[in-house]
């Protein structure tokens, strides 16, 4: 799993700018960081392959992890 991850990165900085972002979640959801940290690294392992430009996936794969939990929010108030 830790080799997968590390493919992931292209380097130490963009981890760490990884790592901010799924904090940031945390931080906003704290009773889902487990979910939210599986499920950026899902989105990110999805993503990261074909993206050419870098910079933004942070900011991308946050807003599609908030959507995630919006959903699933939605789903289990029925």
């Amino acid at each position: 799993m830790a080799e997968k991850m590390e493919q992931l990165f292209q380097d130490e900085m963009e981890k760490a700018k990884h790592e901010e972002a799924i904090e940031r979640l945390c931080s906003e959801f704290p009773d889902r960081s487990d979910f939210v940290r599986s499920c950026y690294l899902e989105v990110l392992g999805k993503v990261a392959t074909d993206a050419t430009i870098r910079t933004y996936l942070p900011v991308l794969i946050t807003r599609e992890v908030k959507t995630l939990l919006k959903i699933q929010e939605l789903t289990n108030s029925d």
